[in-house]
C-alpha cells in the first residue's frame, strides 16, 4: 500500500476508533449524570463552559497549528512555541481567576466563581504539552495520540461518575476534567520528547505570532459564534432553560464532533504536507464527500429518533429538549463542511481571510439568536441554524478560492450524501412509525434502528476504505 494511503487509513482508523469509544463513554456518562445531577447544575456547568472554552482559544496562541503547518522547523522554533504556550497559559489562568466574580454576576449564580477558578487550572496543565502534541500530529503519529485520548476519555468518565455517586453534584464534572487534563498532559509529553534549546529567534517568534495571531482571531470569532446562543439563553431566559438547551446542543454536536474531530485531525496535517500540491483540490473535494455521506444520514435518523433518544438517555423531565434537538440537528451537514474548510484554511495559512468570515458569522449568531429569544429556546435554535447557514455559504466560497475549484463541483459533493439520507431516512421513518404503533419500548426502537443502521454503516465504511486507497494513490 502506498505510504500516503496507509497514513490516511491508519489515521482515520485510529482517530475513528477513539471517537467512537469516546462517544459511547460520553453517552453512558450522560445517562448516569443526568440522573444524579440536577438540570440547574448542568446550567451552571454550561455557563462556566462558555467562559472556559472562550479562554481556551488564547492558551496556545495558535502555536500548535503553526508547528504543524510550517514546512521546516527547528528545535529553537519548537522551544519558542513552548515558551509562548506557557506564558499564555499562565496569563489566561490569572485573568479568569480575577474575573470569575464578574462572570458569576452576569449569570447570577455565585457557584460560578469557585467552579471557574478550579476548572481553569487545566490551562496551566495543557500549555506544557501543546508542542509535543503538534509534533505528533506533524509526524502523523495518530495511533499514539489516539491511545492517550482514549485513556483520558475513560478516566474523565470514571472520575465524574465516582464523585457523582458520592453526592458531589456539579463538582464531579469539574474534578473529572481537571484529572483528565493532568493525565493527558503527562502522557502526551512522554509520547513525544524533543530537545529544548533556551534560545530565541526573532524570525521564528515573528512567524509564530503572525500565524498564531490570525488563527487566534479566527478562533475568537468562531467561539463567539459557538457560545453566543448559550450566553443569550443563560442571561436572558435563565439558567434553568439553559440546562435544557445545553443538553440538546451537546447531544446534537456529539455526532458532528465524532466525525469532525476525526477528519480534522487527519486532514489538517495531510493538507499542510501537500498544501502546494496540484491535487489538493481533489483531496479536499473527496474529504467533503465522505463527510456528507456520514452526516446527512445521521441528521435524518437523529431527527426521527429524537423522542426515543431523549427519553432513554436523559430520563423523565427532559421532554422540552426534543423540539430543540430536532432544530439543531439540521446543522450537522453544514458543520462537517465548515470543519474541513477550517482545516484547509490552517494548512494554506489563510487564517486572516477566515477570521473576517468568522466575524460575520459571530454577528449573525448574536443577531439571529438575540431575536430568537423572543420565542424561547426554540427561537434561539432557529436563530443558530440560520446563522450557521450564513457561515456555510461564506466558508464554501473561501474553500473554492483556496483550492481553485468551482461552486458547481462543491454542490455535486453533496448529492451522494443527500441520496443516501433520503433512502435511509424513509426506511427509518416508516420502521420507527410502525414500531411506535406496536408500542415497543424506547430501548427496543433504538436497538432495532441502530442495528440495521450499523449494517448499512459497515457497508459504507468498506466502500470508503476501498476508495480512500484509490484516491490516495492518485496524489
Amino acid at each position: 500500500m502506498a505510504p500516503l494511503a496507509k497514513a490516511i487509513l491508519v489515521g482515520l482508523g485510529a482517530q475513528g476508533s477513539v471517537a467512537v469509544c469516546s462517544a459511547v463513554t460520553q453517552l453512558v456518562t450522560l445517562v448516569i449524570l443526568s440522573r444524579l445531577i440536577e438540570p440547574a447544575d448542568f446550567g451552571v456547568l454550561a455557563s462556566c463552559s462558555v467562559v472556559i472554552s472562550f479562554a481556551n482559544i488564547f492558551v496556545d496562541a495558535g502555536v500548535a497549528p503553526a508547528i504543524v503547518q510550517r514546512k521546516k522547523i527547528s528545535s529553537v522554533f519548537v522551544t519558542n512555541g513552548l515558551i509562548l504556550s506557557i506564558l499564555f497559559g499562565v496569563a489566561i489562568y490569572a485573568l479568569v481567576f480575577l474575573m470569575a466574580p464578574l462572570f458569576a454576576s452576569v449569570f447570577d449564580d455565585g457557584r460560578i466563581v469557585s467552579v471557574l477558578r478550579v476548572q481553569s487550572l487545566t490551562f496551566l496543565l495543557l500549555s506544557f504539552c501543546l508542542p509535543a502534541k503538534a509534533l505528533l500530529e506533524r509526524d502523523l503519529c495518530f495511533v499514539k495520540i489516539s491511545r492517550v485520548e482514549l485513556l483520558r476519555s475513560v478516566c474523565v468518565a470514571a472520575i465524574a461518575v465516582t464523585f457523582a455517586l458520592h453526592g458531589e453534584g456539579l463538582w464531579s464534572v469539574v474534578y473529572a476534567h481537571l484529572g483528565g487534563s493532568l493525565i493527558y498532559a503527562l502522557l502526551i509529553s512522554a509520547q513525544r520528547r524533543y530537545p529544548i534549546r533556551l534560545e530565541y529567534s526573532i524570525r521564528d517568534l515573528k512567524a509564530l505570532v503572525e500565524f498564531g495571531g490570525g488563527l487566534t482571531l479566527t478562533r475568537f470569532f468562531n467561539h463567539l459564534s459557538q457560545s453566543a446562543d448559550l450566553f443569550l439563553v443563560g442571561s436572558v431566559l435563565g439558567v434553568d432553560l439553559l440546562g435544557y438547551y445545553e443538553r440538546a446542543l451537546k447531544m446534537v454536536r456529539m455526532p458532528a464532533l465524532l466525525l469532525g474531530q476525526v477528519m480534522d485531525r487527519v486532514s489538517f496535517p495531510l493538507f499542510a504536507r501537500y498544501q502546494e500540491h496540484s491535487n489538493l483540490k481533489i483531496g479536499f473535494s473527496r474529504a467533503v464527500t465522505i463527510g456528507y455521506l456520514v452526516q446527512f444520514p445521521a441528521c435524518a435518523c437523529i431527527w426521527i429518533l429524537a423522542p426515543e433518544i431523549v427519553r432513554l438517555l436523559l430520563g423523565d423531565g427532559w421532554d422540552a429538549v426534543i423540539p430543540v434537538m430536532r432544530i439543531l440537528v439540521l446543522c450537522l451537514p453544514f458543520r462537517i463542511m465548515i470543519r474541513l474548510t477550517d482545516a484547509l484554511v490552517r494548512a494554506k495559512g489563510a487564517v486572516y481571510r477566515s477570521a473576517l468570515r468568522k466575524a460575520c458569522y459571530a454577528i449573525a449568531v448574536v443577531v439571529f439568536c438575540g431575536v430568537g429569544t423572543l420565542w424561547g429556546i426554540g427561537g434561539v435554535a432557529y436563530g443558530a441554524l440560520s446563522a450557521l447557514i450564513v457561515n456555510y455559504v461564506l466558508m464554501s466560497l473561501l474553500s473554492v478560492k483556496l483550492t481553485a475549484g468551482t461552486l458547481r463541483q462543491l454542490s455535486f459533493n453533496m448529492f451522494p450524501g443527500v441520496a443516501l439520507a433520503t433512502v435511509i431516512g424513509c426506511v427509518c421513518y416508516f420502521s420507527v412509525h410502525y414500531m411506535r404503533i406496536a408500542n415497543l419500548s424506547d430501548s427496543k426502537v433504538l436497538f432495532i434502528s441502530l442495528t440495521w443502521m450499523s449494517l448499512l454503516g459497515g457497508m459504507l465504511a468498506l466502500v470508503l476504505v476501498m476508495n480512500i486507497k484509490k484516491w490516495a494513490s492518485q496524489l
